[in-house]
């Protein structure tokens, strides 16, 4: 995330020279940024590590030197452009729209002790707005001819032309005791002692820019200038798709993937001219959407079919993708956890909307990629999750999973899970129908994800079917009505699959598949023939279906396509849980008490 113009006017060597060796400049940047994420020192591995780190990507290096340690990361940030280090600032120091102190201390103290050479060329290129803003945070800035001197018990710091003076910032009073911290020294304040080496150094090294900074810093409120720095970071921020929360939205909209696919019949657009020394087609501001051993597969094989200027351009695509995604996510983008975060949902999209438009043909993503922008196939991608969304979402508001909005009450587990993971803003999937089940969640990748979820989707939609329009189970088993004298008693904890496993147990005492809620007695007498179906559930749950299906038969009705999975997921916990809390059973009325 670079201010072009600063990029521009320190134009390295490499980038003057790469001329003809264009594409294996740009290899090499790709490669040292994959390896970084390895080993965020690997950079120091190549000859001219100080020709290759100003063309290398400023998040890519920015986690690099987050992994590193900001203090210990002196010898990388000394190899970096002025830009670089004002884009490293924009990403790291900010919460919202405020400055906080608690990102920049580390930053400073590292800065603070580079050679003055690397230390001058840094602070020049930083918004002015910004060291006014910092040294406003760290320090009480005074022209001693025109405001009043804090009644400290110490003697301020004089600047070197003496014509201001800094003060520790008085900490705010402590609530309990209103009084300060009697512990805190104005002497030994660690931001105050920052505040004077940084106005130091500048008036030493830079006595114009000092005067300047420090003249703005007593003029002006911490608000104000706070307030300008924002505005230049936030259009920083806004060039690589890092936008306001409310535009950066549409990324996450539905769009209708059929009618992306005329956009691909049409001809192939003109490409536009490309300018041969443009910095960021060598990689310089990008985020690299290569993940060695992810499971993205499908995109990885894309990337790998396109040329280099091809792939410099869906780098880029990529780059604005991902930010976009962070800001609709209200993600801090230096923080290296949550931006993985971003670059990965990024990536899964891209990997679903590119199977879907390249009909799993990763020879045609060059075509896709010519008519299609980056995040139109990302949003292709989400979208189809998003269908999944909606389809469950109409199954909760008429009422077939739940009584109640937010929940899903009648649902049991796993079916509850997979509701709740595709109802998520990014949905996913659970683990527990994978071929070898597990806890947690997964995301829908490509296709075979899709239908996989899809079909879960369309057996979540059959069960409340299956029970009262198939089986004939009573409504009034979800009314208080109904449940009066049984347990549960409340309707919101009944699941359909309660329903089922009290009918499978009236089955097995031969009372047919009906609710009929058990009696103690009941329970003791099915407990023995229990035991012997859950030890061979598989035969038990074939057995259910066929007696089900041949039910749905009779009243010409089609069972469901996968319905023994379904009782499946019904008659499972039966081998593991406590009977009385998965069956609907009758409590005894109270005996009256006689009071002689």
């Amino acid at each position: 995330m670079t201010d072009e113009p600063k990029r521009t006017e320190e134009k390295t060597d490499m980038e003057t020279d790469a001329g003809g060796d264009r594409s294996e400049t740009t290899a090499l940047v790709r490669e040292v940024t994959r390896r970084m994420r390895l080993r965020p020192d690997a950079v120091f591995d190549v000859e001219d590590p100080e020709r290759l780190v100003p063309l290398l990507p400023v998040q890519e290096l920015l986690f690099a030197i987050q992994e590193m340690g900001v203090i210990d990361a002196g010898d990388l940030v000394a190899l970096t452009t002025s830009a670089q280090v004002q884009a490293f600032l924009d990403l790291s120091i900010w919460t919202r729209d405020r400055l906080d102190p608690e990102e920049s201390d580390d930053w400073l103290a590292m800065v603070l002790e580079l050679d003055d050479d690397d230390f001058i060329q840094k602070v020049r290129g930083l918004d002015p707005e910004l060291l006014g803003t910092i040294l406003r945070k760290y320090a009480g800035v005074y022209d001693p001819q025109l405001q009043p001197i804090p009644d400290l018990d110490m003697a301020p710091y004089v600047t070197q032309d003496t014509f201001f003076y800094l003060f520790p910032l008085v900490p705010e009073v402590d609530p309990e005791t209103g009084k300060i911290d009697p512990a805190w020294d104005p002497q030994g304040d660690p931001r105050f002692k920052t505040a004077t080496r940084l106005v130091d150094k500048l008036y030493r090294m830079e006595p114009d820019l000092a005067r300047n900074v420090v003249m703005e810093s007593a003029s002006s409120t911490t608000s104000e200038l706070e307030e300008l720095a924002y505005r230049w970071r936030s259009g920083r921020l806004a060039d690589l798709g890092y936008e306001t929360y409310a535009e950066a939205l549409e990324i996450l909209q539905f769009l209708d993937p059929s009618a992306l696919m005329d956009r691909l019949t049409a001809p192939d657009p003109e490409a536009p001219p490309r300018d041969p020394d443009d910095p960021v087609t060598l990689g310089g501001v990008l985020l690299e959407p290569f993940v060695a051993g992810s499971e993205e597969a499908f995109l990885s094989s894309c990337l790998d079919t396109l040329d280099p200027e091809d792939l410099d351009r869906v780098t880029l695509g990529f780059t604005f993708l991902a930010n976009r995604i962070a800001a609709a996510t209200l993600t801090q983008p230096g923080d290296a956890d949550q931006m993985s975060a971003a670059l990965t949902r990024a990536r899964q999209g891209l990997n679903l909307g590119l199977e879907y438009l390249n009909r799993r043909n990763p020879e045609t993503a060059s075509e896709v990629f010519a008519k299609v922008p980056v995040s139109t196939v990302f949003r292709v991608g989400h979208s189809l999750t998003l269908q999944l969304q909606r389809l469950v979402g109409a199954l909760g508001r008429s009422g077939r999973l739940s009584l109640a909005t937010r929940s899903f009450t009648l649902l049991d587990e796993p079916w509850r899970d997979l509701a709740q993971g595709l109802t998520e803003r990014f949905p996913q999937v659970t683990r527990a129908f994978d071929d070898m089940p597990r806890e947690g969640f997964r995301p829908i990748l490509g296709l075979a994800d899709l239908l996989h979820a899809t079909q879960l989707v369309e057996d979540l939609s059959a069960q409340w079917p299956l029970c009262f329009l198939g089986l004939k189970f009573e409504l009034d088993w979800l009314t208080p009505s109904g449940l009066e004298g049984c347990r549960p008693a409340e309707p919101g904890a009944v699941r359909l699959g309660d329903l089922f496993r009290t009918a499978a147990l009236s089955h097995l005492l031969g009372r047919g598949l009906r609710v009929i809620p058990m009696e103690a007695a009941d329970l003791e007498r099915a407990t023995p023939a229990l035991r012997e179906k859950t030890a061979a559930l598989p035969a038990w749950t074939k057995e259910l279906t066929e007696e089900v299906a041949r039910i749905l038969d009779d009243r010409a009705l089609t069972p469901p396509v996968r319905l023994e999975r379904i009782l499946g997921t019904w008659l499972t916990p039966l081998s593991t849980e406590p009977l009385a809390g998965l069956v609907l059973r009758r409590v005894a009325s109270p005996q009256p008490i006689n009071i002689p």
